[in-house]
């Protein structure tokens, strides 16, 4: 069993699946996506050369039937699904529970068939599917020590919390792609220069900047939506320039990601970084 449905970006989304009105027949797509390898003949040995390589855009294509009353039905599809204009298509089956961002290509309908039919083609030039829940993880050196039922006396006083040694986390990337993330750094003192390392490739991200307490930076390492933020009472402000040099966009691979960070002095002491990240995969 599967569930499909589609939104568009005025927020009206349609049940596909589950329901009276509609039956779908067929959906191509869901697949891993083809890819362009690109390559080179050479006359130093035999075949050729490896260049590169890209995947190609994801076309979806939904063969549904319109059931009574099919006119109604119709009219209220065409409120959601409008050619040309964005829209998200969620997908859930028994493993996955994704959606992905696409264009209505075309709405094709069978007006004078016994049992009226329609078709729904959708180009989605991002061609992975998403998670539809992104994965948070958080780390801190403060470590939580307050718990319930408690007593504290004089002679022996109860901590609420305390420094831990040096903190790392273990950021797992259960879907098939290499992808980006959100990183959120909170300041709960002051903090000097923040560095984020990925401990097993040796790559980090780091701002070169003081922050003051409460200050949150945002750092977005995902293709086309690179960015690097301040909020500072109430404003965001772009530190994309206090970036430090040598820094890497971060990545997630498919498996272990083993995360840690540091700052200057006892920056680290007063740092609570979270990791977000949205797992994508190939097919459903």
């Amino acid at each position: 069993m599967f569930e499909l449905s589609l939104e568009n970006s005025a927020g009206k989304r349609a049940e596909l699946t589950n329901r009276k009105e509609y039956a779908v027949t067929e959906i191509q797509g869901l697949n891993p996506p083809s890819a362009k390898i690109n390559t080179s003949e050479t006359a130093l040995f035999d075949g050729g050369r490896f260049n590169s390589s890209k995947v190609n855009m994801r076309s979806i294509n939904i063969a549904l039937t319109l059931n009574y009353e099919a006119e109604k039905n119709r009219i209220a599809l065409y409120d959601v699904v409008r050619v040309k204009e964005q829209i998200n298509i969620y997908y859930k089956n028994g493993l996955r529970d994704v959606f992905i961002p696409g264009y209505v290509e075309s709405f094709t309908v069978n007006y004078f068939a016994n049992k009226q039919t329609a078709a729904i083609s959708i180009l989605c030039p991002e061609p992975y599917f998403r998670a539809a829940q992104d994965v948070i993880n958080e780390v801190s050196m403060i470590v939580g020590a307050f718990h319930f039922p408690f007593a504290i006396t004089a002679e022996e006083p109860i901590p609420f919390s305390y420094y831990g040694e040096i903190a790392e986390i273990d950021v797992v990337n259960i879907g098939d792609v290499t992808s980006g993330l959100q990183i959120e750094i909170r300041a709960e003192g002051n903090v000097t220069n923040p560095r984020i390392y990925n401990r097993d490739t040796r790559e980090f991200f780091g701002i070169q900047k003081e922050f003051e307490p409460g200050d949150v930076i945002y750092i977005d390492t995902r293709k086309g939506q690179k960015k690097a933020r301040l909020l500072r009472d109430g404003e965001y402000i772009n530190i994309f320039n206090s970036i430090e040099k040598g820094s890497t966009w971060l990545q997630l691979t498919p498996g272990d990601n083993i995360m840690t960070y540091e700052g200057d002095g006892t920056s680290a002491e007063y740092m609570s970084v979270r990791f977000i990240h949205s797992p994508l995969y190939e097919g459903v």
